[in-house]
């Protein structure tokens, strides 16, 4: 059972992918998005177990989540990314780190700047 953390939904977080390694999102024309990641690690694995990066067009926005380490087994975090910059393409990147178990992503918003 997904549990709430970080002021997540944990409806969210009980679902999703893992392996995930590219993430790309048709969007129309260019515009400014706030971004807003759910991630919740689904699998009883240990701190350490599963590593990776995050980038989001083109941008690291963390170089290492750990989520066993951070929040915990079958805890959802919200990773909020503001002003981001989108031509016709969003592009979500989860980068394993070398000997570490896949990515996990269990929900992505995206809410169009003014």
């Amino acid at each position: 059972r997904i549990r709430e953390g970080d002021g997540a939904p944990a409806w969210i977080g009980a679902s999703g992918g893992i392996g995930i390694r590219t993430l790309d999102i048709r969007l129309p024309g260019t515009g400014t998005y706030q971004v807003t990641l759910h991630l919740a690690e689904p699998e009883s694995v240990k701190p350490g177990d599963r590593q990776f990066a995050i980038r989001v067009a083109g941008r690291t926005i963390r170089d290492e989540v750990d989520l066993a380490a951070t929040v915990g087994i079958a805890t959802t975090l919200v990773i909020d990314v503001p002003s981001v910059q989108v031509k016709d393409l969003l592009r979500i990147e989860l980068i394993p780190r070398s000997g570490s178990r896949p990515a996990v992503l269990s929900g992505i918003e995206l809410q169009r700047n003014r």
